[in-house]
């Protein structure tokens, strides 16, 4: 290896130790000054997984474990519109239309803009 080579190398590996103790402090300080944040961001993470999956299992038909699911994450996540959403869809598919627009109607009252929640609950409400 040749001087400046070496001389590369030792900046490159000073500049990624920078770099990489500039992202720890800022995952720290972000972690203890902005906490629910974090919270914020993990939980849309976990509803779009969970959202796939719910979509995946209405889908399929498995309308039992698909009820299961939602029904528990409900019980642990009470303000979980997509289990409600998910619940109001299997309520709907099984012709059960007032308990399929309760669910409905939670789901839009944790996010009015979601429309197709508000277009079930009518659909629903006219059933």
């Amino acid at each position: 290896m040749t001087s400046g080579e070496s001389k590369k190398l030792t900046f490159a590996i000073w500049a990624l130790t920078i770099v990489m103790t500039i992202s720890l402090i800022t995952d720290v300080a972000a972690y203890y000054v902005f906490p629910e944040i974090l919270s914020d961001v993990e939980q849309a993470f976990d509803d779009s997984e969970l959202s796939s999956e719910y979509k995946e299992l209405y889908l399929k038909n498995e309308l039992e474990t698909l009820r299961h699911k939602v029904t528990e994450r409900i019980a642990s996540h009470p303000n979980d519109e997509y289990g409600y959403y998910y619940l109001g869809l299997v309520n709907f598919k099984e012709e059960a239309f007032e308990q399929a627009y309760v669910n409905f109607k939670k789901a839009s009252e944790l996010d009015p803009s979601w429309s197709s929640a508000l277009s079930y609950m009518e659909s629903s409400a006219n059933r």
